[in-house]
């Protein structure tokens, strides 16, 4: 006897996830976990830049401080008050050359 097409099961769908989890959950799972990857390694990179800053507070030594200077003046006119406003002026700009 012969038989009928109509009588034969069909092949059964290949199930690739054998949880059953839609695509759509997958999809959400994998996006969280790459946002908490990115978030990881940020963090990371924040708290390596804090020990680095904290060791280089810890390196510089505290900026020298002037001597005070006296409120009285003690050297004549001309001596030394001159030259040291000329040592703490801005450096001058290039002359232009001459023609």
């Amino acid at each position: 006897m012969a038989r009928k097409a109509h009588l034969v099961k069909p092949p059964r769908p290949v199930v690739y996830s054998r949880s059953g989890m839609s695509t759509t959950l997958v999809a959400a799972l994998l996006a969280a976990a790459g946002l908490v990857a990115v978030l990881a390694v940020s963090y990371a990179f924040y708290l390596v830049g804090r020990a680095e800053d904290r060791d280089r507070a810890k390196a510089t030594a505290p900026p020298e401080t002037e001597p005070e200077r006296p409120s009285h003046r003690t050297a004549e006119p001309g001596d030394h008050e001159h030259r040291v406003a000329r040592d703490r002026r801005r450096p001058l700009p290039p002359r232009r050359p001459q023609r």
